[in-house]
């Protein structure tokens, strides 16, 4: 099966406030995909998101705290995701308020792939919420630094 890097971040905050870890218990039954849990529980996974107009395979913080998946624009126009005619205000970690797209991309993380909502907004690096871990039946186990399955793969409704 195959398992992809994570690597802990290595330095200071990038605008999304701390990590804050989330599990919902403990299957060793499922593959799991190593991090470094001594650097504060930030944890990166390798993501592989996809639009209309290809493929890129880019280095993302799992961040627990987080609703939704976050891009930038310039992501969101090479990958060619599909776009919806809505805006959304959102707040950021440190309680700012911004205006964000909402766009829908195939994500893949693991063996496991789901169309999921993204936002489309300023953002220093790709960030994985809770809404695409939970729609691809993932988690983060905060005591071993490892994202995993939480569950058999079908798109629940």
């Amino acid at each position: 099966m195959e398992t992809l890097p994570i690597d802990p971040l290595l330095s200071g905050a990038y605008g999304y406030g701390k990590v804050n870890l989330w599990c919902s218990g403990y299957n060793s039954l499922y593959p799991t995909v190593p991090a470094n849990a001594g650097n504060m529980g930030h944890i990166y996974v390798e993501a592989a998101l996809e639009g209309i107009r290809g493929k890129k395979v880019m280095r993302a913080l799992v961040d627990t705290g987080a609703t939704y998946t976050v891009i930038d624009k310039m992501v969101a126009e090479e990958i060619g995701v599909v776009h919806t005619p809505w805006r959304e205000d959102v707040q950021l970690a440190d309680g700012q308020g911004v205006e964000a797209e909402i766009a829908l991309a195939r994500v893949r993380i693991l063996d496991r792939a789901f169309t999921v909502k993204v936002l489309v907004m300023k953002a220093p690096e790709p960030l994985i919420g809770v809404d695409t871990l939970e729609s691809l039946g993932l988690r983060v186990d905060p005591t071993t630094g490892r994202i995993e399955h939480s569950r058999g793969f079908l798109a629940r409704v």
